[in-house]
């Protein structure tokens, strides 16, 4: 992770990354300065792309789920499920900030947020979007905020059934699938792979049963074939 303490400091980190061999940056949830939307940072983003380094933010990087520092309210569990705010306060942000529309190969990673939400962030940002321009174009945008979801950002997930299922709403090279050795609510790689291996093939879509390895945007990044091709039972 690079501190970001500076944009000519986190340049010179990406730099040094790249020349290590690393394949991809991950990020503060929260800026050290103005936030991410300020155009400050686009001589990052502009580094980020030429160097081909995805940028990664995960959900456990912000000081707090939605960037503010509200306590959690009720029940602890309540907490976990807002965890995922984290990353679409910062993919909204980047999106509405016109960041991908300068920066058009800027790919960026959600870590271990799930993706079954992101159909429904879809529709609701250009539902938002057309309450603010007729046509859905907002300034600094040559086209609906959606379109930059689908082309620009990848997410990582777990066990996350809910994103197969709804694979017609987005594009499913965005998915990537991820696990961790040992990890709050994580489990094995065996068990995390586990809801897919017990599924009958017919129950997976086929679009799920397709999902490419790599993307071009993201050479380096893989996806375990257990996960793309789970054995009939």
């Amino acid at each position: 992770m690079s501190a970001i303490a500076s944009v000519d400091a986190a340049i010179r980190d990406f730099e040094e990354c790249k020349r290590l061999g690393m394949v991809g940056i991950m990020m503060p949830g929260n800026a050290s300065f103005a936030d991410y939307d300020h155009l400050d940072y686009d001589a990052l983003w502009a580094c980020a792309a030429e160097l081909e380094l995805p940028l990664c933010f995960h959900v456990l990087s912000s000081r707090e789920p939605s960037g503010g520092d509200r306590p959690a309210r009720g029940h602890p569990i309540n907490s976990y499920l807002g965890i995922v705010r984290a990353v679409q306060d910062i993919l909204g942000m980047l999106v509405l900030a016109g960041v991908f529309e300068r920066h058009p190969t800027l790919a960026v990673v959600c870590a271990e947020g799930d993706a079954g939400w992101l159909p429904h962030n879809l529709q609701r940002i250009d539902h938002a979007a057309r309450d603010h321009a007729e046509d859905g174009i907002l300034p600094g945008l040559s086209k609906p905020p959606s379109e930059y979801l689908r082309s620009n950002v990848w997410m990582t997930f777990q066990d996350d059934w809910v994103a197969f299922k709804t694979l017609d709403l987005m594009s499913g090279s965005q998915l990537l699938w991820a696990n961790e050795r040992r990890c709050f609510g994580c489990r094995s790689i065996e068990a995390g792979a586990r809801p897919f291996s017990r599924a009958p093939v017919t129950s997976i879509p086929s679009r799920a049963r397709s999902i490419p390895a790599r993307t071009p945007a993201l050479p380096a990044l893989r996806v375990d074939s257990r996960a793309q091709r789970p054995a009939a039972q």
